[in-house]
């Protein structure tokens, strides 16, 4: 897990979110749930991915979209879990 760094994190996000957006434009501030792609399931992918690439647990008082709807949350929220971790 310490293998990780900001820009390694950044990467495997980005890389993961467009496998299912398909798309190679997306910025780390937009939000992914008011683009087409995002959805439900997506976010239920993106969390499994996130624990297991990571290996994290995410708590249910994560889930919200204050830590998943942009790639910037996304990786703070994974920073911020790597730091107690």
């Amino acid at each position: 897990m310490s293998d990780f760094n900001q820009e390694s994190i950044r990467a495997k996000v980005r890389k993961f979110i467009q496998k299912y957006s398909k798309k190679d434009d997306i910025e780390d501030s937009q939000n992914l749930f008011e683009m087409s792609f995002a959805n439900s399931l997506f976010a239920m992918q993106l969390i499994l991915f996130i624990e297991n690439e990571f290996e994290l647990a995410v708590a249910s008082e994560d889930i919200g979209m204050d830590n998943f709807d942009t790639v910037d949350k996304i990786c703070s929220f994974i920073q911020s879990k790597m730091q107690v971790a």
